[in-house]
């Protein structure tokens, strides 16, 4: 899991947690040669660039690169967000506990998510 906290002029910052489903997603996510292996140069620069703009996020709602849009997953309430123009990444909450007390996910309060999937965009 990554997880980051750094000091901005004398305050504390806490940046989102990501988690993975599985060790292959979590291997291509953290090492570049893999990730160019398997998805191509360009869109291993990509993936890299977009998961440095998630880890300094504070919450899901500042995340605004990828068209975000809200979806259902078997895991619970998720989102996808455009990874170039041909793939797209899956996450959703990674704390089952305040998805079940909720009647509906408040994004602004999520700070931990786990990556589902990158896959080809239908």
């Amino acid at each position: 899991m990554f997880y980051y906290i750094c000091s901005l002029n004398n305050t504390h910052y806490r940046s989102l947690d990501i988690a993975f489903i599985d060790k292959d997603l979590r291997l291509v996510c953290e090492n570049e040669q893999v990730a160019q292996q398997r998805l191509g140069t360009e869109l291993a620069f990509k993936l890299k660039s977009q998961i440095s703009d998630i880890i300094i996020a504070q919450s899901v709602e500042e995340l605004i690169w990828g068209n975000p849009r809200q979806i259902d997953t078997a895991y619970g309430p998720g989102f996808k967000l455009d990874l170039g123009a041909s793939h797209q990444i899956t996450f959703c909450n990674n704390h089952t506990k305040k998805q079940s007390e909720l009647s509906k996910t408040d994004w602004s309060k999520v700070s931990h998510i786990k990556f589902l999937s990158i896959t080809k965009k239908i």
